[in-house]
């Protein structure tokens, strides 16, 4: 086992040091095409090589300082849907966070103001890695914008939502993103229309909240999103009211209502109920 380490550890000193004394004849891009020409999990000679490539690109990016463009260029070539955007943002990140900080950040700055959904895409994915888009208000209002585009796609969309939360928009912004979600709650597919549920419900002040539970509680007109509804009530993202109380007890008196079950449990699990409640639902 010794000898076996001691033979990986000077192949890969090796290997580091020949890509080293290559660097100067090998841009940064050939580079990269050679971490995207590795196997995914491949064996140890793999990884080695990985990692010393890895090495390679930091130090292009100190003595070439050209090549931070020509990086930022070629990975904002592909799609950010692809397995070679996936592959090299992988590898961006995972640089010492001086560099790629700085990579991301550069990115992201050349993407503001360009429209397409490609690029928006590329945008989100970009600051989303950053430790602190949020403490950047042109950054913030770029998310927002993108959020509350018409023309945005829905997946964007989303994805703008989940890198903010209620509080860093004002009333204003909120009223604009619950009404479009609202809208867009009539879509067919049921797994993006759960997703739109579940930002409309983020969006959404208090008493929205339990207005938007009222009305999907008392009309099963979508089984996922009422239960959505009480994994919200569950978790306390939803006021247990009196009102919602007394929308559960209706619905799990009624035979037809295919949540019924689940209504009372969720009556017994989290809601106070007087005795006359308790034997009135045990008896449902």
């Amino acid at each position: 086992n010794l000898k076996n380490v001691s033979r990986t550890d000077t192949a890969e000193v090796n290997t580091n040091t020949a890509l080293t004394e290559q660097i100067k004849e090998t841009n940064i891009i050939a580079l990269f095409e050679q971490y995207l020409a590795l196997p995914d999990g491949g064996d140890d000679d793999g990884f080695i090589r990985a990692n010393a490539i890895v090495k390679a690109i930091t130090v292009a990016l100190t003595e070439q300082p050209e090549s931070s463009q020509e990086l930022s260029d070629y990975l904002l070539s592909y799609n950010p849907n692809t397995q070679q955007f996936e592959r090299i943002f992988t590898l961006v990140t995972s640089l010492p966070s001086s560099y790629a900080n700085e990579l991301l950040s550069g990115m992201a700055s050349a993407l503001l103001g360009i429209s397409g959904s490609v690029k928006q895409s590329q945008y989100l994915r970009l600051v989303g890695a950053s430790n602190n888009y949020l403490a950047d208000e042109q950054t913030l209002n770029a998310i927002v914008g993108i959020a509350t585009f018409e023309a945005s796609s829905l997946e964007n969309k989303n994805r703008a939502l989940d890198l903010i939360d209620y509080h860093h928009v004002d009333e204003q912004v909120r009223e604009q993103i619950t009404n479009d979600l609202t809208g867009l709650l009539e879509i067919n597919d049921s797994n993006d229309r759960q997703q739109v549920f579940v930002q409309l419900i983020k969006f959404s002040n208090p008493q929205q909240r339990e207005n938007i539970a009222l009305d999907f509680i008392s009309n099963a007109r979508d089984s996922r999103l009422q239960q959505q509804i009480f994994n919200e009530l569950s978790a306390g993202t939803i006021v247990r009211s009196e009102a919602i109380k007394q929308a559960l007890i209706y619905s799990a008196s009624d035979f037809n209502n295919p949540i019924k079950a689940e209504a009372k449990q969720l009556l017994l699990d989290i809601f106070t109920i007087s005795n006359e409640e308790y034997r009135d639902i045990n008896q449902l």
